[in-house]
């Protein structure tokens, strides 16, 4: 199970170097990663929380750079495209997020497996009538579905996991998580020093890292 963001389109001018990555696909959250993969991160998160014209928000800065992070650090709770990627090892199956999920809401995981949120736990769009991913506790397992057209070579697009050890993914999901704020506090220092203080609690709201 890995917090994956997805990736936006790039286009020029950059306001900082971002790696090449393919538009649409996922980057997996952890430590480690290159700064031009952490600032592909955060343009996207900056991009995804641009929406000028906001009455929640305080007036837009002049300036291209606080412009473009002010939606970012100025909502309560940012959103961030993508979620938790789950591959099963016997299959191959990758049950991955699907169209409008949020990583913001990967601890809705937890609500599912005590019982606290709805028993299906709703994984994003799957572009298709009734083709929608889910995961769902059925007593001691959490049953998985993939989004519709997708399979493994097995031919399944379904998996049962065993609720500890969803536990013990989640565990992971955050260690991830706080592995990859502690890298891009550090990016933001070296990259936009100006807006730094205010950037790295900025993107633990974003990913539900408090």
């Amino acid at each position: 199970m890995k917090p994956v963001v997805e990736i936006q389109v790039v286009d020029e001018p950059l306001p900082w170097p971002v790696a090449e990555l393919e538009p649409f696909g996922f980057l997996a959250l952890r430590g480690g990663l290159s700064d031009g993969e952490i600032g592909a991160v955060v343009l996207g998160l900056a991009r995804g929380n641009d929406h000028q014209g906001d009455p929640d928000l305080p007036p837009r800065p002049a300036g291209r750079l606080p412009a473009l992070l002010h939606g970012l650090l100025s909502y309560e709770y940012p959103s961030a495209a993508g979620g938790l990627l789950v591959t099963d090892a016997r299959t191959g199956t990758d049950f991955t997020p699907g169209c409008c999920c949020g990583l913001e809401d990967w601890r809705d995981w937890y609500d599912m497996l005590d019982g606290d949120g709805d028993a299906r736990l709703w994984w994003g769009h799957g572009g298709q009538p009734s083709g929608d991913p889910y995961a769902e506790r059925d007593g001691a397992l959490v049953r998985l579905r993939a989004a519709a057209g997708a399979a493994s070579a097995a031919g399944t697009a379904s998996a049962a996991v065993p609720v500890a050890e969803v536990r013990a993914l989640l565990a992971g999901v955050e260690g991830a998580l706080r592995d990859f704020l502690a890298d891009a506090a550090a990016w933001a220092v070296r990259t936009v020093p100006a807006h730094a203080d205010a950037l790295g609690p900025a993107l633990a709201r974003a990913v539900a890292i408090q």
